[in-house]
């Protein structure tokens, strides 16, 4: 069976169908159901994070005060 290591990069592009290489992604992901998928629990916490602070961020009632 073949490894691959999943990023952030992968993850935050295969469930976010409007990020712009979701459909690279995809492709990829769909040669990858024969593989054993690895990953980090820092590349999870990493995947909340941006999540996160992008539901934030889409907010209307939010402003989000820039550092310097």
């Amino acid at each position: 069976m073949r490894a691959v290591f999943a990023d952030t990069f992968y993850w935050i592009a295969l469930t976010s169908p409007r990020e712009r290489h979701f459909d690279v992604v995809r492709t990829y992901d769909s040669l990858l159901s024969k593989a054993r998928v690895y990953t980090t629990e820092e590349v999870l916490a990493e995947l909340l994070t941006v999540a996160t602070v992008r539901e934030i961020l889409g907010e209307r009632s939010v402003r989000v005060i820039p550092q310097p």
